[in-house]
């Protein structure tokens, strides 16, 4: 055989010049007497190939490597242990799949009762509230527009504006555009309290300030019936020491903005804080929230 072709020669092809059986390589290799340069070329390319060989072997990671190994070594002395870690691979791939599947199964499960049990008994932000009956000529919502729960401030309208922007004080308020946001909200059946229904409330239950989940405010409770609601502290300027809400009655009082009186630009609104509890005459463009009533009775 031409030298010159020994380095192009398989282990199997070494093997069968070398007289020595595949199947004993490595230690084959110690065995050998070497007569002949041809015999030294050969053990040389044998040698090189076995140690590409285990090279290859131990690469391997993937399924797809040992896969490449059988296809490329043909006659690699690591089949049969490249098959079993294929077995191997595929079988734990296999149980990865089946976990997957089990934890997203167990997911949309905790993910539905999360839902039912953390989010099934939150109304949505403008679901109508439930009516509080105290015993007085409406019924009061259990909330603020916009709010969740009774403590939530909710949100902050202009007087008689069904957008929740709060216009800057140099806006002229135009009248002409008055809607109520409790109905457009809530349903018709609820509306914006008249400065005579604050004055009811006031009159016909007591207010005790306190807390409620961390949020400050009143505890309105009925001298008619002992029904009671719960009116945080709103005030944009003294969160957490002030409530502010609208009435719907507009009030007579004179503005000037700097530019000359002008009439119709206020509106009465509730204020209140620790020590007292009174009217204000409101600039109709600045946001306060609002505590609707309704003349429906409580829902069963």
């Amino acid at each position: 055989m031409d030298i010159k072709s020994i380095d192009r020669l398989s282990i199997t092809e070494c093997c069968e010049q070398l007289n020595i059986r595949r199947d004993d390589l490595p230690k084959a290799l110690q065995d050998i007497i070497v007569l002949s340069e041809r015999e030294r070329l050969l053990i040389d390319q044998l040698q090189f190939l076995l140690d590409n060989d285990k090279s290859a072997i131990e690469s391997c990671r993937t399924i797809e490597q040992y896969e490449g190994y059988l296809s490329t070594w043909v006659d690699g002395l690591y089949h049969d242990y490249a098959r079993t870690k294929i077995t191997q691979l595929k079988a734990v791939s296999k149980n990865k799949q089946k976990l997957i599947f089990l934890l997203a199964g167990i997911m949309i499960i905790l993910g539905t009762l999360s839902f039912i049990i953390f989010r099934s008994d939150v109304p949505d932000k403008y679901a109508e509230p439930e009516s509080i009956d105290l015993g007085l000529s409406v019924n009061w919502a259990s909330c603020n527009i916009g709010a969740r729960t009774s403590e939530d401030f909710g949100d902050y309208y202009a007087w008689m504006k069904t957008n929740n922007t709060i216009n800057s004080e140099h806006d002229y308020f135009n009248d002409a555009e008055v809607a109520d946001v409790a109905s457009a909200k809530w349903g018709n059946a609820w509306r914006i309290p008249t400065k005579t229904e604050f004055e009811e409330l006031i009159n016909n239950c007591s207010w005790e300030w306190t807390s409620k989940n961390g949020v400050n405010g009143y505890r309105i409770i009925s001298g008619i019936n002992g029904n009671s609601i719960f009116l945080p502290a709103t005030h944009r300027q003294f969160t957490d020491r002030c409530g502010d809400y609208w009435t719907s009655t507009p009030s007579n009082a004179i503005h000037d903005p700097g530019s000359g009186p002008k009439y119709g630009m206020c509106a009465f609104a509730l204020f209140f804080g620790t020590a007292k509890i009174e009217f204000n005459d409101g600039l109709k463009y600045y946001g306060r929230t609002i505590r609707p009533v309704t003349n429906s009775s409580p829902k069963n």
